[in-house]
């Protein structure tokens, strides 16, 4: 038997969208890892962590918190910094086995 699945990423595997009544409902992003892992998510009892954008409505922290969704809160400064720079300039190139696209920066 598994243990509880605990995801992190950079962003959560969804994006919010209001309907007209104004009920947040929680619409699955495209890409690999969330093809790969959203059934996963969606079959256990983990959850997962990462950052959906600015500070929300309690209604929407609701609704993620309902679908075993933790936000972590990220500034625009440290996601350029991470996400932008380190991870997609050193982390993705090495672990797609392309070293000659790794690009270091001190800071």
């Amino acid at each position: 038997m598994l243990g509880r699945l605990i995801l992190v990423s950079n962003r959560l595997p969804v994006t919010v969208r209001r309907g007209r009544d104004g009920v947040p409902a929680l619409i699955r992003s495209s890409g690999g890892m969330v093809a790969a892992l959203g059934p996963v998510h969606e079959a256990g009892d983990g959850i997962w962590l990462g950052n959906i954008g600015d500070r929300l409505d309690a209604d929407v922290e609701a609704t993620l918190e309902a679908n075993r969704y933790v936000r972590v809160p990220v500034s625009s400064s440290e996601n350029s910094a991470y996400y932008l720079g380190y991870s997609n300039s050193a982390i993705w190139p090495l672990f797609h086995y392309l070293p000659e696209r790794v690009r270091f920066s001190r800071s």
